[in-house]
């Protein structure tokens, strides 16, 4: 149905206008009818249908479009997300859920905020039911109990090491998954009030308290600084429940409930359960439930150890003696039965909880207590050590010509050991110095013999570059007109020569002198130029390589003669 906006008649969904007033009609939605419930938020979590309701949103089954799988999708309610203390609790939440990686705790797949401002945290589906419903049911076993408060101390343990708190635990945050091997298996949810105990960032304000009433810790209660000591309190609230029906305080209002967390004393579970508890069990619960952090388990790691030894026991009681303990005891039970006289025991085991609790109390001692130095051990086996080495190297290892019996022939006789270590120890050093300036000496010539080789080949390179420069040059002097020799010259005409072989011999010519650089053309004058250069290029070189032949063998000489010595 549709509504008109300003006669508020109604129509049916197939008009889009009033007929009267042409306004456009709006679409009637019911107030049970969620609007987000088929909405896509970021374009790929599908919102299909609402499971169900928390303090600060809801919570809707909806789908992955990209891997093609059901999610769970947890909203901020529309009139919480204007304000920006529950803004950044839901996003602290987020952050927090997104550092723990553990089976039992649930894991986040996304979270953000929407085009249309709605904040969302995608996480992922689980299937089964609140512990809140089993607890309804009231068929659980010892069993069952058992193995939920071992899961969520091994959450919490997850948590703590992240320096998380959780500070909501209640029977709706634990989820039992249905499995298909009838195994208990749960899941901690919601971490909307999480504590980061190493965060700089405080949102929540004093004296404000959050929490439920039925669950809260005494410390908690009081607005105090909490530690994961409080979740071990929570969690004793949901085992004395699981154990007997209802939680240790109930009263009509939430203020009253505060203050017997923090006053008043819990009463046993025998006298508000019907089963007979285990004793082990009975005893493990109180102990939680104590108003002091300091009286309770110091870590839900140790909580876990202790109920899995309960669980054992309670399952396999033949592997355990008369007075309870396992024929091949954990740490914290040896521990137990040295500290603790068994003979204070009762023939059920009755009193084995209190032995439990004694070494886990000393385990957490052990803990807790600084680390003591092994430094003064150390020295005084050091100086035992030493004191049987003296006695065993002058008395008993004592050479036959001296007496055991003579104090100042063991004295000399030491005194002569030392001069002669020294004498040797010196010979010794000498000798490395000496083999060290040798391959000094030895390394000095090996370079400059290479330094040698190398100059040399350059000396001879300098030659055939010179010998190369002279045939160029005598080249060029040859094509020169003026230095040709004359064609078709004239016999000399003059007497017969007095042996009759003909005219008088030619007179020897004169030797030309060298041209003379002036007149010389530009070619010639260069090559010239360049032929003197590298002369004297060369004498320069080999005069430097005989001073440096020179200086090596007066070197290499000296340090043979040092060696020699």
């Amino acid at each position: 149905m549709k509504v008109c906006p300003t006669c508020q008649e109604e129509f049916l969904d197939e008009m889009d206008f009033c007929p009267d007033d042409g306004m456009k009609l709006r679409k009637i939605i019911a107030e049970d009818v969620d609007p987000l419930i088929g909405q896509t938020l970021d374009g790929r979590w599908r919102i299909e249908k609402k499971i169900g309701e928390g303090g600060m949103g809801n919570v809707y089954e909806g789908h992955q479009k990209s891997v093609n799988r059901r999610v769970a999708i947890k909203t901020l309610r529309p009139q919480l997300s204007d304000s920006d203390e529950f803004t950044d609790r839901f996003f602290r939440e987020a952050r927090l859920a997104t550092k723990i990686s553990h089976p039992h705790c649930v894991t986040v797949l996304d979270f953000g905020q929407a085009d249309n401002g709605t904040l969302y945290l995608a996480m992922e589906y689980l299937d089964g039911v609140p512990l809140t419903d089993r607890i309804l049911d009231a068929k659980i076993t010892f069993v069952e109990i058992y193995k939920i408060g071992i899961q969520i101390a091994s959450a919490l343990t997850a948590a703590h090491e992240k320096q998380i708190v959780h500070r909501d635990l209640k029977p709706d945050n634990i989820f039992v998954l249905n499995m298909s091997n009838g195994e208990t298996f749960i899941k901690v949810l919601d971490f909307g009030i999480a504590k980061a105990l190493d965060s700089k960032t405080q949102v929540t304000k004093a004296g404000m308290i959050f929490g439920t009433p039925e669950y809260m810790s005494p410390e908690q209660c009081r607005s105090e600084d909490v530690d994961g000591r409080s979740d071990l309190y929570g969690l004793g609230c949901i085992l004395y429940e699981l154990l007997g029906g209802r939680p240790p305080f109930d009263a009509k209002t939430p203020m009253a409930i505060l203050l017997s967390h923090v006053n008043d004393e819990v009463a046993p579970i025998a006298s508000v359960a019907s089963d007979d508890i285990p004793n082990a069990l009975s005893n493990t619960v109180m102990k939680l439930l104590q108003k002091n952090p300091d009286e309770r388990f110091a870590s839900a790691k140790i909580l876990q150890s202790v109920l899995e030894e309960e669980l054992e026991r309670f399952l396999h009681p033949e592997n355990f003696d008369s007075q309870g303990f396992a024929s091949r005891p954990s740490p914290s039970l040896s521990l137990a039965r040295d500290i603790v006289d068994p003979s204070t025991q009762t023939k059920d085991g009755a009193g084995l909880h209190d032995l439990i609790t004694l070494a886990n109390t000393r385990e957490e001692e052990r803990i807790i207590a600084p680390k003591r130095s092994k430094l003064p051990l150390l020295l005084v086996l050091l100086f035992i050590g030493a004191s049987a080495f003296g006695f065993y190297h002058f008395a008993l290892k004592a050479p036959e010509g001296l007496s055991t019996q003579s104090p100042f022939a063991d004295a000399v006789e030491t005194e002569e050991q030392i001069s002669e270590e020294e004498a040797m120890k010196t010979q010794i050093a000498e000798n490395d110095l000496n083999e060290k300036e040798a391959t000094s000496a030895s390394k000095t010539v090996k370079k400059e013999s290479a330094l040698e080789k190398s100059n040399l080949s350059t000396l001879a390179k300098i030659k055939k570059d010179r010998d190369i420069a002279a045939k160029k040059l005598k080249k060029v002097e040859t094509k020169n007109p003026k230095n040709r020799p004359r064609r078709n010259a004239k016999k000399s005409k003059g007497k017969p020569h007095p042996d009759g072989v003909g005219g008088s011999p030619r007179k020897p010519r004169k030797a030309k002198p060298d041209p003379n650089p002036d007149t010389l053309s530009s070619p010639l004058k260069n090559a010239l130029d360049g032929l003197k250069k590298e002369k004297k290029t060369i004498k320069k070189l080999e005069r430097k390589i005989n001073r440096k032949i020179k200086n090596s063998n007066k070197k290499l000489n000296d340090t043979l003669e040092g060696l020699m010595h």
